[in-house]
C-alpha cells in the first residue's frame, strides 16, 4: 500500500494492539457529541491506496488523537465500486474498482450513526482531532496514514497523506 514514504507494515495483532492502547488513553478534553456531518476519507481528489490484498473486506479502524473519537466496529473500507459505502457516501467510488485488484479508499464519517466517542474537532480548527487510518489487508499487512483538517472544505482528505498530495495542512 502506498504512501510508501510513510508506509508501516506489521503483524495485525501488534496493529490493533497498539491502536487500543492509544484509545484508551485518548483524553477528550472539551470533547462534545457530533454536531454535524465530518466526512473523512479518500473522494475529494479521487484518491486511493494500491498493493492492499482485497480478495475480502478489508480491516480499517479511524481514531482522533486527543479525542475518544473512533470508528468503532463501522466499516471504513471500500473495495469495489458500487458496492454501499460504508460511512460516508452513497456508494463506493469508482476508483476501486473490483475486489482483488488491489485498490481500496478509506470513505468514513464523524458524524455517521455508530460512531465511538465524541466528536475530534466540533469547532472545526487546524491542528485540532488530528485523524489516523489503519488499514490491514487481507494478507496481514498494513498501513497507518495521518491526517489533519482541512478547514476550508470542513474534511479529513486522505489523499493529503499522499506523497503527490500538495497544500495539505499540517
Amino acid at each position: 500500500m502506498f504512501p510508501t514514504h510513510r508506509r508501516v507494515t506489521a503483524s495485525r495483532s501488534a496493529l490493533i494492539g497498539a491502536i487500543s492502547v492509544l484509545i484508551l488513553n485518548a483524553s477528550p478534553a472539551g470533547a462534545q457529541p457530533f454536531p454535524f456531518s465530518l466526512y473523512f476519507g479518500h473522494g475529494q481528489y479521487f484518491g486511493f491506496l494500491t498493493n492492499c490484498v482485497d480478495t475480502y473486506q478489508v480491516s480499517g479502524l479511524a481514531y482522533a488523537l486527543g479525542s475518544d473519537a473512533t470508528s468503532g466496529t463501522r466499516n471504513i473500507i471500500c473495495e469495489a465500486v458500487n458496492e454501499p459505502a460504508p460511512m460516508g457516501s452513497a456508494t463506493c467510488p469508482s476508483q476501486t474498482e473490483l475486489y482483488g485488484d488491489g485498490k481500496i479508499t478509506i470513505d468514513g464519517n464523524w458524524g455517521a450513526s455508530g460512531v465511538e466517542g465524541m466528536c475530534p474537532n466540533p469547532s472545526l480548527q487546524a491542528g485540532v482531532g488530528r485523524n489516523v487510518f489503519v488499514v490491514i489487508g487481507n494478507n496481514g499487512k498494513g498501513v497507518i496514514i495521518s491526517v489533519g483538517v482541512d478547514v476550508l472544505l470542513g474534511q479529513y482528505i486522505a489523499e493529503y497523506a499522499h506523497l503527490a498530495a500538495t497544500g495539505a495542512p499540517d
